[in-house]
């Protein structure tokens, strides 16, 4: 049987926006989707990430685009309710990210970020953060083989950097996702080679201009780094144990820190009680387990809660309804309605 901890994690190996047709990234693309329902979400995101945790009720709904060039891969997107991410920066690449609109505090590794701060993430850095509603971002991902350069700035050691935009540095990515159409209708669009050339090289210099003025960030006090540290150590017991009866009394003695301690951290860091958080973690798993398309997939919705250690199916549906839009049985429903692969 699956261990209900991987179901918190994914259901299936991501499949990322790929060019249509099997074609791979010889050619230029633009690739847009629109969907509703984290699960929506999950397939579609970076590589990179490991967790997505929706922190507030409700249907998903987000709006992805990739830019598939030669010698530059660029992803962004928008979502309207905050999400919990964890995950890992591809290796031997550089990786850039540029948020373009947030309506709250956006929180990367204790730092809570300014609104003009441009992300620079070394090759294989950890990352975990929290993201506001509205949030809007693009990323810029480069090859270290085609853009040695680049690689060469990067320095795995130094940790998330950060470089202060200024309007020209907006008003350049403004132009390049007005260009790329980032937000016209879902689809596939294939790009001539002088376009596709020039947003390769658009995007190149952003990316490389981010690398050349990006510092390292101030320390985060002692309080946010402790607090950070606090939720992510708790998050990775509440993930072990999921299948568990779990007392808040048993996590703190775990932990070895106060009880007020944890609820601290995790009300200042993620804005709920850690009893909430493992709800969500639950509810998480259920959602994953009966989407899931693998042998180990649960066969009811019983047997998918049990695996995630719900002890009150009635209460539990409601919370699981407050945030997917549907109960554990409609889920499974649709699941089992939907088109398998022949």
């Amino acid at each position: 049987m699956k261990r209900p901890a991987d179901a918190t994690v994914r259901s299936s190996p991501p499949q990322t926006l790929t060019p249509p047709d099997g074609e791979d990234g010889a050619r230029c693309w633009v690739l847009r989707s629109d969907s509703d329902g984290i699960d929506r979400l999950l397939p579609r995101t970076s590589r990179s990430v490991l967790r997505m945790v929706q922190l507030a009720p409700g249907r998903l709904h987000t709006r992805l685009f990739r830019f598939v060039g030669r010698a530059v891969d660029v992803d962004g997107g928008s979502t309207d309710l905050p999400l919990r991410a964890t995950g890992t920066t591809p290796p031997g690449r550089a990786t850039v990210t540029v948020p373009l609109a947030r309506h709250g505090i956006f929180t990367a590794a204790a730092h809570d970020l300014a609104p003009d701060d441009v992300l620079v993430w070394p090759p294989s850095t950890p990352y975990f953060g929290v993201s506001p509603a509205g949030y809007r971002w693009v990323t810029v991902i480069l090859p270290a083989a085609s853009a040695p350069r680049v690689e060469a700035s990067t320095d795995a050691g130094t940790g998330l950097r950060a470089a202060p935009s200024s309007p020209a540095v907006r008003r350049a990515v403004d132009e390049l996702v007005a260009a790329m159409d980032a937000w016209g209708a879902p689809g596939a669009t294939r790009l001539d080679g002088d376009r596709a050339a020039s947003l390769v090289t658009g995007w190149t210099q952003v990316a490389e201009w981010a690398l050349a003025h990006a510092a390292r960030l101030p320390e985060p006090s002692v309080g946010r780094r402790n607090a950070t540290a606090v939720v992510a150590a708790a998050e990775r017991v509440l993930v072990r144990r999921l299948g568990e009866v779990v007392y808040l009394r048993e996590l703190v003695d775990e932990l070895r820190v106060p009880a007020r301690t944890l609820e601290a951290a995790f009300r200042s860091v993620l804005s709920m009680t850690p009893m909430r958080y493992l709800e969500l973690l639950r509810a998480h798993a259920v959602f994953s387990s009966l989407r899931a398309d693998d042998p180990g997939a649960a066969r009811s919705v019983e047997e998918a809660e049990v695996r995630a250690g719900v002890r009150h199916g009635a209460r539990f549906a409601a919370r699981y309804r407050a945030v997917f839009g549907e109960t554990p049985a409609q889920t499974l429903r649709a699941a089992r309605e939907r088109p398998r692969p022949s």
